[in-house]
């Protein structure tokens, strides 16, 4: 899923998964609310072109097929985060 040009491929997907945990840390965080949901919306956004291009290419994880169900998964969490944005 990663790209050729990065360098230590399984790192960046381990800190992109890290940073995953700390937004859903961090979005129940009340002053921080806002900043987090950015931070997240961003992340959903630069992450969603590895995403169809796993589906696309067939990659797998752990042995299976990526599934179709996380890309309206992204989505909803895109939606979910407007209220907060207000």
């Amino acid at each position: 899923m990663v790209p050729s040009k990065f360098p230590f491929p399984k790192e960046v997907v381990y800190l992109t998964g890290f940073v995953e945990l700390l937004i859903a840390i961090g979005i129940l965080i009340n002053p921080l609310q806002h900043l987090i949901s950015i931070i997240g919306i961003l992340l959903c956004i630069v992450l969603f072109p590895a995403n169809i291009k796993a589906f696309i290419e067939n990659i797998k994880f752990n042995g299976e097929p990526p599934t179709n169900l996380f890309y309206p998964l992204q989505l909803f969490y895109l939606i979910a985060n407007k209220p907060i944005m207000k």
